[in-house]
């Protein structure tokens, strides 16, 4: 019997990838997986005016990607590593095929090509 993801998993994954389907935040992701960095430096490292930078973070922070605190004047950001790891199974769960333990399977166009050019 094949394994269902719950709608309401599908319907996270669908959120958190529109969330990821930004090049600055991917950009911003990026930077983080070597460590936190400050917002500052974030910008400066990809290139953003701070505002902009800003905005991107506050969409993944939403999002729960990504996690801040504050020292002193400074906001640092790091990339919240149990909910990309989320991200990534649920994904992985959605699109992995109940017989992928047997091998590759045929696209159902291959095997309507393969027989119509047997006939």
């Amino acid at each position: 019997m094949p394994h269902v993801v719950p709608l309401d998993e599908v319907g996270r994954l669908a959120t958190d990838l529109s969330v990821l389907a930004e090049p600055h935040r991917l950009l911003v992701l990026s930077e983080l997986r070597g460590g936190a960095r400050s917002a500052g430096s974030l910008a400066r490292a990809t290139n953003m005016a701070p505002s902009l930078a800003s905005h991107h973070l506050a969409v993944l922070l939403r999002a729960e990607l990504v996690t801040r605190w504050r020292e002193g004047s400074f906001v640092y950001y790091s990339l919240n590593r149990d909910r990309m790891g989320e991200v990534q199974q649920t994904l992985v769960r959605l699109t992995k095929s109940a017989g992928s333990a047997r091998g590759p399977r045929a696209r159902p166009d291959e095997s309507r090509e393969r027989g119509a050019q047997a006939g």
